[in-house]
């Protein structure tokens, strides 16, 4: 991963955003956590975006941040979530995915076009958890039967 992030360090780009080079060892990685989970969980800033794209991935990183706020607010559904290893699955893999994409890419155009597809990934099981009259689940117990 230090080699990966090596390589997009040497690019050069309109919205470079520093991050703490990775030497591939356990304590650069903990010393660089706080700025991946920065940039991929929380940035583009409203405030930062320049361009019409930037304005509408702050918009959208906004509303991702609103999701998971529900989710915090109905966290007594977490069994939800461990009931069903489907759902498990897919946030696990959108957290780590979203981890490497922190730690790897130092651009915030280039973390909005990798981030897209793990952020429905997520938003899945956020969306289950936040269903206080349990149509979503219902369905699940359905249709996907994981017991």
């Amino acid at each position: 991963m230090a080699d990966r992030q090596e390589a997009f360090l040497t690019l050069e780009g309109g919205s470079f955003m520093p991050l703490p080079a990775l030497k591939g060892t356990l304590a650069s990685y903990i010393h660089a956590l706080p700025a991946a989970v920065n940039h991929v969980f929380m940035r583009p800033y409203l405030t930062e975006a320049k361009s019409p794209l930037l304005i509408f991935a702050a918009l959208e990183t906004l509303l991702v941040i609103i999701a998971v706020g529900c989710l915090l607010l109905y966290l007594k559904k977490i069994k939800t979530i461990t009931n069903h290893p489907l759902l498990m699955l897919l946030l696990s893999l959108s957290i780590i995915n979203y981890l490497i994409i922190g730690y790897t890419v130092p651009f915030a155009g280039a973390i909005v076009r990798y981030r897209v597809f793990f952020e429905v990934i997520l938003l899945i099981p956020i969306l289950i958890m936040c269903d206080n009259k349990n149509h979503l689940e219902k369905w699940l117990n359905k249709y996907l039967r994981l017991y």
